[in-house]
């Protein structure tokens, strides 16, 4: 019998309110998580990456209308109650969002803000969570731990920030932890030890992870399978190092080709022509990249490729490379 995925999205829409209607975002995602997977969600900006995972965290507004199902462990999030919601959020899942210093109370210690997460989510004492404060500091490598508790948000970098952002994030040990552009605005230094202190503590605690990433460095780096999506869709996916060797859908290749290298140290790097579609334009009436597509043909631009099995992975592509 075949073990049921930590989280399953089925038919994912999301669309935001405007004063000209409601404008799609994000368009029949279907996803599987298992519990001992990491898996990538990549593109551009603004290709529904970020509006995938509120709505897996039921963290849209009012603005927002969700479409699908949502699973996670069994539970569908999509329609839940806000009591529900809380308390999947605090034992079942955990963010990690691209801007720490947006992320943390200015006006609290590092302390006062585990300490509260800890104490509103589990029954242990104040005592027993300060305890369990400093353990999740050194649990996230974090440089003399004790010292960092009495610290401000504004006292530390922004390499430290992130790493008490991954200490809230595991508070309760989560099932799922979701990543949001974790290495946003860090160099490169740092973006490497946060990236593998992400990866060990995945390891360490069994838990399922999904990476929302423009960088596909960081996909290859963290993830077993990548799905990437342009305009809304996820237009190809499979197991990382697959689709990363063999890409058959255009916007997979344009991105890899968009990728510097040290052989190109000096020359210009290389971009996608064209500007992704604008928010609802069109969307099921042709291809979406077709208009930046150099293997368009006529039925690009007159329906919708569906997403379907080619070799070991899954594309939306009317012309499709030659899978390995």
């Amino acid at each position: 019998m075949t073990p049921q995925p930590l989280l399953s999205v089925e038919r994912l829409g999301v669309a935001f309110q405007t004063r000209s209607g409601y404008l799609s975002a994000v368009r029949d995602i279907d996803l599987t998580i298992n519990s001992d997977e990491a898996v990538a969600l990549v593109g551009e900006s603004g290709s529904g990456k970020s509006a995938t995972a509120l709505a897996i965290l039921g963290l849209l507004g009012t603005t927002a209308r969700v479409q699908g199902e949502v699973f996670l462990n069994g539970i569908n999030v999509v329609g839940a109650s806000a009591r529900q919601l809380r308390s999947i959020r605090a034992a079942r899942v955990g963010i990690v969002f691209q801007d720490p210093q947006a992320s943390l109370n200015p006006v609290m210690t590092i302390e006062a803000q585990l300490v509260e997460t800890l104490r509103a989510h589990l029954d242990i004492t104040r005592a027993r969570a300060k305890q369990r404060a400093l353990e999740l500091l050194e649990l996230a490598e974090l440089t003399d731990p004790n010292s960092r508790l009495r610290s401000y948000p504004h006292e530390l970098s922004g390499g430290m920030r992130q790493r008490v952002m991954l200490a809230i994030a595991l508070a309760c040990t989560p099932d799922l932890l979701i990543a949001d552009e974790p290495t946003t605005a860090l160099d490169v230094t740092v973006q490497a030890q946060i990236l593998d202190t992400l990866d060990r503590m995945r390891r360490d605690l069994g838990m399922a992870l999904l990476v929302i990433t423009h960088d596909l460095g960081v996909a290859n780096r963290l993830c077993d399978r990548i799905a990437v999506m342009y305009a809304g869709r996820i237009v190809e996916e499979g197991a990382t190092r697959h689709v990363l060797d063999h890409p058959t859908h255009p916007y997979t290749r344009a991105l890899l080709e968009g990728q510097p290298q040290l052989a190109d140290l000096g020359r210009r790097l290389r971009s996608i022509k064209g500007s992704p579609p604008v928010l609802g334009e069109a969307q099921g009436e042709s291809c979406s990249f077709a208009p930046r597509c150099a293997s368009a043909t006529e039925d690009c631009h007159d329906d919708e490729p569906e997403l379907r099995k080619l070799g070991r992975q899954l594309v939306a592509c009317f012309h499709p490379g030659v899978p390995a």
